[in-house]
């Protein structure tokens, strides 16, 4: 799907209950709202957790206007999240069956570690952490 920054910000200023649906958002609030979409994006190239296939990387908006490639399924998730920001900084809650279609979105794009099969390797560290027997996390241990 091909949006805007423009276009994500003010759906999001909507869902957050911050803009009408008859409003169209200043420029002063587009920009911080562009400044809040980079950093939602940023934190979440961190997220060693989240993973998209090499044909349908993170979107990157430099600017309001340009037109980026947002990956299939991912446009709702995007918004919801950006409206959950907002909504926090401003008092206000988005609706719960938008905060669970976020969570649902962005969990299909989670990659668990401990649900990963370790594979027998012989004696070396990978193998003796997957025989620890349970759930463990390979990051913090049994």
């Amino acid at each position: 799907m091909n949006l805007t920054a423009t276009q994500v910000i003010t759906r999001a200023l909507r869902i957050a209950k911050v803009l009408g649906f008859d409003e169209t958002p200043a420029a002063v609030t587009l920009n911080e709202g562009l400044l809040q979409l980079q950093l939602l994006l940023d934190r979440w190239k961190e997220d060693p957790y989240l993973h998209f296939p090499p044909d349908h990387q993170l979107p990157t908006f430099a600017n309001l206007a340009a037109t980026v490639v947002v990956p299939d399924g991912f446009a709702e998730p995007l918004v919801g999240s950006l409206a959950a920001m907002i909504a926090s900084e401003n008092g206000t809650t988005i609706d719960a069956q938008v905060a669970r279609a976020t969570k649902a979105g962005l969990d299909l794009r989670r990659i668990r570690l401990a649900d990963l099969q370790v594979p027998r390797t012989g004696s070396d560290v990978v193998y003796a952490v997957g025989q620890c027997g349970g759930s463990s996390n390979v990051l913090l241990g049994p």
